[in-house]
C-alpha cells in the first residue's frame, strides 16, 4: 500500500486538492484571512491614490475608512469620511459625485496594482464628516 504524502487533504476526481476544515481554521472561514488582507490591500491604495493622485478638489477632504468585500469578493463596499475644517463648508454631495465619477481611474489603478483575476467592484458610502484636526508643526524641522 502506498502512502498518501498529501496527509490532511482530500482529493477530488479532476485530481485537485481542497484543504480541510482542520487547516483553514473555525474562526476565519476558508477565505477569511484572504478577504482580510485584501481589503486592507485596498483600502491602503485607495488612501494613497487619494493622497497622490488625485487632482478633483472635491476629493482633498475624503479619507477612506474602511473597506469590506463581499463573501464572493465580486464587490467592495469602500466607507469614507470627508473632514471638516473650521469655518470652512465641505461640499458633501459634490464629493459622492466625484468618487462616483473616480470609480473608473481607481479600478484602473487598483487592477495595476493588484495582481488579482478579479477585482472587486467599488461602491462608496459616506459615513459622515469628521471635524480635521489642526495643522502642525512639522516637529523634524523645528
Amino acid at each position: 500500500m502506498t502512502q498518501n504524502k498529501y496527509r490532511g487533504r482530500a482529493s477530488s476526481r479532476d485530481g485537485s486538492r481542497h484543504s480541510s476544515a482542520r487547516e483553514s481554521g473555525p474562526e476565519m472561514g476558508a477565505h477569511g484571512h484572504r478577504r482580510e488582507r485584501l481589503q486592507h490591500l485596498i483600502g491602503d491604495a485607495l488612501a494613497a491614490l487619494l493622497r497622490d493622485e488625485v487632482a478633483d478638489p472635491r476629493l482633498a477632504p475624503v479619507r477612506i475608512s474602511e473597506i469590506t468585500l463581499s463573501e464572493d469578493g465580486s464587490s467592495a463596499r469602500v466607507l469614507y469620511v470627508v473632514l471638516e475644517r473650521p469655518g470652512e463648508s465641505v461640499d458633501r454631495p459634490g464629493a459622492a459625485a466625484a468618487l462616483e465619477r473616480a470609480t473608473g481611474f481607481f479600478h484602473a489603478r487598483l487592477a495595476q496594482a493588484l495582481d488579482l483575476k478579479r477585482l472587486p467592484k467599488l461602491r462608496f458610502t459616506l459615513l459622515g464628516a469628521v471635524a480635521a484636526e489642526p495643522e502642525r508643526e512639522d516637529p523634524w524641522n523645528e
